[in-house]
C-alpha cells in the first residue's frame, strides 16, 4: 500500500548535492534542472524534490526496451552483466503492479511493494565492472508517490526509515546520493527524470535502493556486483 502523502522539505542544495565523497567507492556528480519544494518534517528526517526535468512516459517505457549492446540480460537469475567501463543505466521507479505490466515478469520475492524497473527486469542484480562510469537516469513512473534510486554500502533488511536526513547520508553507508522525484503525471503524459553520474572505484559489493520510508523496507532495492 503507498503513503497517504508525500513529505518534502527543502534543505540547502549545497548540504544536499555534496557528491565529492571522501570514500574511494564511488565519484560522482548531477545535471538537470533543480528545484525544492516546502513540506513538512517527517519523523525528523528531511528530503528534499525535484522538478523541472521531465520526458514523455512513451520515451520513458522506450529508454527501458532499448538494452545497450554492453549489456547481458539474464531473466532466469534476474540479472544484468555489464562488459564496458562506460554505462548508460536507465531506471524506471514504479509501483507493484506498474512493474508487472512493463515487464510481463514476476518481482523477486522479497519485493511486495514499489519496485525498480532496468531493462526490462525488475530490481534485478548489476554486475559492473570495477572503475566503470555510470550514468544513471531516474525516471519516477509511480502515479502518486515520491521516489530516489541510490547506491548504498548498508544492506537489506531495512527498517521503515532506510535512512534518518539528507545531511549525514554518508555516515549511514549512502554512498551516492539524490533527491527525490515527484510522481508522474499521467494526465500530461509526462513524467519527472534526474541524471546523475558515478564511478565504481573498487571491487565491493553494494545496493541500490529508494530511500523514502517503507519503500526500502518492503523491497525497493538490488544488489551491485563490482567485480
Amino acid at each position: 500500500m503507498h503513503d497517504s502523502s508525500a513529505v518534502i522539505l527543502a534543505v540547502s542544495l549545497g548540504a544536499v548535492f555534496a557528491f565529492a565523497l571522501s570514500a574511494p567507492i564511488v565519484q560522482g556528480g548531477y545535471s538537470g534542472n533543480i528545484s525544492g519544494q516546502g513540506g513538512p518534517f517527517f519523523g525528523g528526517m528531511s528530503m528534499m524534490s525535484v522538478q523541472g526535468q521531465t520526458v514523455t512516459i512513451d520515451q520513458a517505457i522506450q529508454m527501458m526496451k532499448n538494452v545497450p549492446g554492453y549489456a547481458s540480460l539474464n531473466p532466469s537469475n534476474n540479472t544484468i552483466t555489464f562488459t564496458t567501463q562506460n554505462i548508460r543505466l536507465a531506471v524506471l521507479a514504479t509501483d507493484h503492479a506498474g512493474a508487472l505490466n512493463l515487464t510481463g515478469k514476476q518481482s523477486p520475492s522479497y519485493a511486495t511493494d514499489d519496485a525498480f524497473v532496468i531493462y526490462g527486469l525488475i530490481d534485478p542484480t548489476l554486475v559492473i565492472p570495477r572503475g566503470a562510469v555510470v550514468e544513471v537516469t531516474v525516471i519516477n513512473l509511480d502515479k502518486d508517490v515520491y521516489h530516489n534510486f541510490v547506491f548504498a554500502g548498508l544492506s537489506p533488511p531495512y527498517s521503515y526509515m532506510a535512512m534518518q536526513g539528507m545531511m549525514n547520508w554518508q555516515q549511514q553507508g549512502i554512498v551516492q546520493m539524490m533527491p527525490f522525484l515527484p510522481p508522474a503525471g499521467y494526465a500530461q503524459g509526462v513524467a519527472h527524470e534526474y541524471t546523475y553520474t558515478a564511478t565504481l572505484n573498487i571491487q565491493t559489493r553494494l545496493w541500490y535502493l529508494c530511500t523514502y520510508p517503507r519503500h526500502a523496507q518492503t523491497g525497493m532495492y538490488g544488489e551491485v556486483l563490482v567485480n
